[in-house]
This record gives structure tokens, sequence and C-alpha cells, in this order.
């Protein structure tokens, strides 16, 4: 196999992969923190935390700005109902820890993989489009919880290597290489009996699921 032209993206892959849980986290945190420490701060700087630490956690994951702006929408009104004091400072600790450990990173990670390492690969047409419906069937079962995390990082491991705390793609990644990675997911995706189509995501609508779990809507 040929080798694969070194992404022009390869910023973004650093900060989609999974070891940009580090950083998700840690924005994540700072929410947390606020809430944990809601005895000492009045509801609206709380929610003024879990806005700031929001604004960190999508910044890690590199979101599109429309993305961006769907996701704070959603964020914005989770925030308000901490400063309504219809959310309690447990639940919405509970809630934002939930976004920052679920599948959402690798949801976005995997949307970056297809725009900035899949599409600009010498792959061909067909073998492009049947590599898109497989990133989504694979980033389908890790919502659904039928795809274990585990896979996710058996797949990264395919076509990057780990340097500290974070990932970083292979800066000779090859055909080979992708197409190991996308076998991975297929065969992930046929075990968990996720159907052989293209799926979609709206990222708000995702946001708004983990905070209906964590309000027991």
């Amino acid at each position: 196999m040929t080798e694969m032209e070194k992404s022009n993206s390869s910023g973004c892959w650093k900060a989609a992969g999974i070891g940009c849980l580090a950083l998700v986290l840690a924005g994540g945190l700072v929410g947390v923190w606020a809430y944990r420490n809601a005895g000492r701060l009045l509801r609206t700087g709380a929610a003024h935390m879990l806005d700031k630490g929001a604004e960190v956690m999508f910044e890690a994951m590199q979101l599109e700005a429309e993305d961006r702006q769907a996701a704070m929408a959603a964020i914005a009104e989770l925030s308000e109902q901490v400063r309504t004091g219809e959310l309690t400072m447990e639940q919405g600790g509970e809630i934002l820890t939930a976004l920052a450990e679920g599948p959402l990173p690798m949801i976005v990670a995997l949307r970056l993989f297809e725009t900035t390492i899949l599409e600009p690969s010498a792959l061909d047409a067909e073998t492009k489009a049947q590599g898109r419906v497989t990133v989504s069937r694979f980033a389908e079962g890790l919502v659904r919880g039928s795809i274990p995390p585990e896979k996710g990082e058996e797949a990264l491991d395919a076509i990057s290597v780990q340097k500290e705390d974070r990932r970083e793609m292979k800066p000779d990644l090859t055909t080979a290489e992708l197409i190991g990675c996308l076998e991975i997911m297929k065969t992930a995706a046929d075990e968990a009996g996720i159907e052989d189509r293209k799926f979609t995501y709206d990222l708000a609508e995702e946001i708004r699921k983990v905070i209906r779990r964590g309000l027991d809507v």
C-alpha cells in the first residue's frame, strides 16, 4: 500500500482523540467544582461556572461553530434550571460528569476522524462512502452501549500513538492502517447488531438526553 499524505488537520486529531478526555474532564471538573462548593456560591455564580465549564469542554472537543452554538444552547437550558432552583446541585454535578465521561467525546472524535482522516485519504470514493457508514454505525453502537468504550480505544490504536496524556495521529499513517481501523469499527458494529445504514447525530439533542436522564425525565 502507498503512504497517505499527512493530514493538514493533525492538530484537530490531537484534540479529538480519546486523549482529549483529559481536557474534557478538566473542563467538566470546573463545573463539578462549582456544584460541590455551592454552599459558598450563589446559584447564579454556580450557573455561570457551569456555562464556563461547558465552554472548556466543547473547546477541547473542537466542535464546529454551528454544533458548539447548539450545544451551548442546550447547556444554557441546564444553567437556567440551576438559577431557578429546579435543578439540585448534586444533579447538576452528575449531569456534567455524565457529559464528560459518556459517549459524546467519542462521537465528536469520530466525526473529526471522518472529516480530517477518512475524507482526505487515498481511498476510492466507494470505500470512503462505506467508511462513512461504518463510522456512523460504530458511533451508534457506542451511544447505545452495545459497543464497549474499549473498542474505541482499539480502533484508535490502529491509527494513533500515545504521547503522555494525549493521542496523536501516526505521522506516516498508511492506507492499510486506515483500512484496519475501519475494519475494527465494522466488526464491532456487526457484532453489536447495528443496522447497516448511515446514522446522524444532533449533538444538542444528545446533551438534552443526558440532562433528561439526570433529571429522571
